[in-house]
């Protein structure tokens, strides 16, 4: 089961606790993409992608989620 997180730059700062209770509670195994603007500047585990979409001032309120 492959999992998305969507994300705004505001809250890329709680990625890393969300990926280690994620994986705590579920198991590295489940594959999780990670939608976001800015890159998260913190490592990710092995089971976390990152797509970025870009700056985020380039966007609408919803413009990021329908690219």
């Amino acid at each position: 089961m492959r999992t998305f997180v969507l994300t705004s730059d505001k809250y890329r700062h709680c990625l890393p606790p969300f990926a280690y209770l994620f994986n705590k509670a579920l198991g590295a195994q489940f594959p999780v993409v990670v939608v976001c603007y800015a890159r998260p500047e913190a490592e990710l585990p092995e089971n976390f992608a990152v797509h970025s979409l870009g700056a985020q001032r380039d966007y609408s309120f919803s413009g990021g989620l329908r690219a």
